[in-house]
């Protein structure tokens, strides 16, 4: 019987492992997806828009909420683009392990 109340560490740190590998494998799978969106030629048009748009210079001199705000959409533009570069190096991984 699985009685939460006695449930073991060996339990708990497999419990957490698995929790692991499936939050791994998905992010995974979402940086392949990111590849793929941004990948094909209106996808990098929308990249290079949203690039231009919200990942440039953030700071404003004597406006630390303007700052902050910019900044927040610029951690945006660099989430997508860790996204891709992680598929990226990924794929070029397996391509290289399959050598």
């Amino acid at each position: 019987m699985n009685d939460p109340a006695f449930t073991t560490p060996e339990e708990i740190q497999a419990r957490r492992d698995a929790q692991g590998a499936a939050a791994q494998k998905q992010a995974a799978q979402m940086g392949r997806d990111y590849a793929e969106c941004f990948g094909a030629a209106a996808g990098a048009r929308v990249l290079a828009d949203l690039i231009n748009r919200f990942a440039g210079e953030t700071y404003c001199r004597g406006e630390h909420i303007h700052t902050a705000y910019r900044e927040g959409q610029r951690a945006v533009i660099e989430h997508i683009a860790r996204s891709i570069g992680r598929a990226h190096a990924q794929q070029q991984q397996e391509s290289d392990y399959e050598r």
